[in-house]
């Protein structure tokens, strides 16, 4: 529990007075762009097996999918 306290003290004091980069995107922007953050996810997520934006799109989607399946 000690533990956990000192976590979210680090994250507060981390954040507190923080300033966003110049030049930087809203967080939000996947929520305001979903279909260019459902890319960017099954690119990383499929770019651990194959390097190829052509490969990993479609990879990353089957993994998803599997991960899916298996959860059900």
């Amino acid at each position: 529990m000690i533990w956990g306290l000192f976590g979210m003290a680090e994250w507060v004091l981390y954040f507190f007075d923080y300033a966003s980069p110049k030049n930087h995107p809203s967080l939000l922007y996947v929520l305001e762009h979903p279909v260019v953050g459902m890319e960017y996810f099954l690119n990383s997520l499929g770019g651990a097996l194959f390097w190829e934006q052509n490969s990993a799109l479609p990879t990353g989607a089957l993994v998803s999918v599997l991960a899916v399946l298996a959860l059900l």
